[in-house]
């Protein structure tokens, strides 16, 4: 299975690792802080609570294989160099000079499109395998995203 990767440490890179986890993919995350770590898994549990709400003893177990099932498919990592597995695609949701992930990218994988976060730079690239990405706030409830 490939793996989608999402560049960045905030909410946003929160957010995107959260829908692409619901939607069954697999997730590298890249540069996160232990915040954000402990944020995604926050954030899955207070989903798997509303999912299945706690109204039997069993529930509480099938909450659990909630979480646990979508933390089986994300893994965290240093830097884009220690992801072994196929890339389908590059979230950039970091605030730096988008640019540098881009070349990042293209030196390691060369066909794989990165969607870029609007919010903090244009993008002055070249380059037919990057777009532009603006998403909606808050991005847990409205699910948009512009091109």
């Amino acid at each position: 299975m490939a793996v989608a990767v999402v560049v960045g440490a905030g909410r946003a890179a929160e957010s995107i690792t959260k829908l692409l986890l619901n939607s069954g993919s697999k997730v590298a995350l890249v540069g996160s802080k232990p915040t954000t770590q402990s944020n995604l898994i926050s954030a899955l549990k207070e989903e798997a609570e509303e999912a299945v709400p706690f109204m039997f003893v069993d529930d509480l177990k099938h909450q659990e294989d909630h979480v646990r099932r979508r933390l089986a498919r994300v893994s965290f990592h240093n830097d884009m160099g220690s992801i072994l597995e196929d890339v389908k695609i590059v979230f950039d949701a970091d605030e730096s000079k988008k640019e540098d992930i881009v070349y990042a990218t293209r030196s390691m994988f060369p066909r794989t499109p990165v969607a870029s976060l609007l919010s903090s730079a244009t993008i002055s690239l070249k380059d037919n395998l990057h777009l532009g990405l603006h998403l909606y706030e808050p991005v847990q409830i409205t699910k948009i995203a512009q091109q």
